[in-house]
């Protein structure tokens, strides 16, 4: 064997096994999310029409919808009826017609302005039976959220939305879910600890 020192190492006998390479475990995203995920569709489930998802950028609330329509528990709510709709590169109220109408599936007239077409997406969402559309970064859109979502959600009463934002709507009909940061488990444990000893 070669000496331990700096710059040397330990050479292992010909009969002893290598040690095996660490590997990295990429912690899932959604470690510390499920209370999230489950307020999400509490929220849904007591009727409420338009729930905002808050909080900052980089924050994992593109992540969160996206598994979320992958659970049993929104697919019970609403079967195949749940449309997804990313919104971050719309600028203008036009903007968001043009995705929106894409992502339902609608053909809307460009002789119309947008905000007639936004009454009639409001009108066709209103023939579907029960459904959940949701709507991806819209923080940059907050000003037109009236005449956008507060149009569909006027006229469609079957249809519920979620809403990830970095700014509230300021929707009559808009309750929010705040998105925690994620505290690292040692932290918690710590927190824990000191909440039980506390006198």
């Amino acid at each position: 064997k070669s000496g331990a020192g700096i710059g040397l190492f330990w050479e292992q006998p010909d009969d002893e096994a290598s040690e095996e390479p660490t590997t990295t475990v990429t912690p899932s995203p959604f470690v510390g999310r499920k209370d999230t995920l489950e307020q999400l569709v509490n929220t849904l489930g007591e009727g409420q029409r338009c729930v905002t998802l808050l909080g900052p950028g980089g924050g994992g609330k593109t992540r969160i919808v996206q598994r979320l329509i992958e659970t049993e528990a929104l697919q019970s709510l609403y079967g195949e009826a749940v449309t997804f709709c990313d919104v971050s590169a719309c600028a203008s109220g036009p903007d968001v017609m043009t995705k929106m109408a894409e992502a339902l599936g609608l053909r809307l007239n460009a002789k119309e302005t947008w905000q007639a077409q936004s009454a009639t997406l409001g009108q066709s969402l209103a023939l579907r039976e029960r459904g959940v559309v949701i709507v991806d970064n819209f923080e940059q859109l907050v000003d037109l959220a009236e005449d956008t979502l507060g149009v569909w959600i006027r006229l469609a009463p079957r249809i519920q939305f979620i809403v990830t934002s970095r700014r509230r709507l300021n929707l009559a009909a808009e309750q929010v879910v705040a998105l925690e940061p994620l505290v690292p488990a040692a932290a918690r444990s710590r927190a824990s600890s000191a909440s039980r000893t506390a006198p």
